[in-house]
Order: C-alpha cells, then sequence, then structure tokens
C-alpha cells in the first residue's frame, strides 16, 4: 500500500496530476500535428462553374 501511494505522488505531482498543464500539452501536440499535416496537404482549390453558384446542388467535381 504505501508503494502505490507513492506511486500516486509522483502521478498527481506529474503532468497527468496538473490538469491546466496537460491541456496544455495536449492542445500544444494538437497544433502540431495539424501544423504538420497542413504543410504536407496544399489545400486543392474549388472548382465552381457559374451554373453551380447559388444552385446548391454539387458538382461531379466537388
Amino acid at each position: 500500500l504505501a508503494a502505490l501511494r507513492g506511486q500516486l505522488r509522483g502521478i498527481v505531482s506529474s503532468v497527468i496530476g496538473d490538469q491546466q498543464a496537460y491541456v496544455r500539452s495536449v492542445e500544444q501536440e494538437y497544433r502540431q500535428l495539424w501544423q504538420r499535416w497542413c504543410e504536407e496537404s496544399p489545400a486543392a482549390s474549388p472548382e465552381i462553374g457559374e451554373q453551380n453558384i447559388g444552385n446548391g446542388k454539387k458538382t461531379a467535381k466537388e
């Protein structure tokens, strides 16, 4: 039981035990993952013809 308490103290004092620090860390990782994905996957330009403007229908190109 004493060993388990010691382990729990270590967890509580770590980043996981500090909820705000943990959330900041996870959010930072998500931002980095998103940034890498965006850098590797350039956005495609939408092809919109005059016939599709305002009718709400998608074409095969979309």
